[in-house]
């Protein structure tokens, strides 16, 4: 697949809508097809240049905080339960001497 460069999709977008727009709710001039047949790929293709085009423009103008919650948490939260622990592990924990010893250390 041919790789395009920011410029070239700008100017997909100019001749596609008549000026450089942010989005994709205005009055097309010409069909992808065309842009593609011009440009030398498909029109599905061209569709999807200038909707990731659009996509990075809101990403960009977003707030800084949504900006930040679509990056995700910084370390994936690990999952640690039950089933992941040996049988003597879980026979330490459920243990009377054990659960006494803790229930006397958080009255402390």
């Amino acid at each position: 697949m041919k790789e395009y460069s920011e410029q070239q999709v700008k100017d997909m977008i100019k001749l596609k809508f008549g000026k450089d727009v942010e989005d994709h709710h205005h009055l097309s001039y010409v069909s992808n097809r065309l842009l593609g047949k011009l440009f030398g790929c498909s029109g599905s293709q061209v569709r999807r240049l200038y909707l990731a085009h659009f996509a990075a423009i809101r990403a960009r103008k977003a707030p800084l905080l949504e900006r930040l919650r679509s990056h995700g948490p910084i370390v994936e939260r690990t999952r640690h339960g039950y089933r992941y622990l040996k049988a003597h592990e879980i026979a330490w924990l459920t243990c009377s001497n054990t659960l006494r010893r803790q229930a006397s250390l958080s009255l402390c």
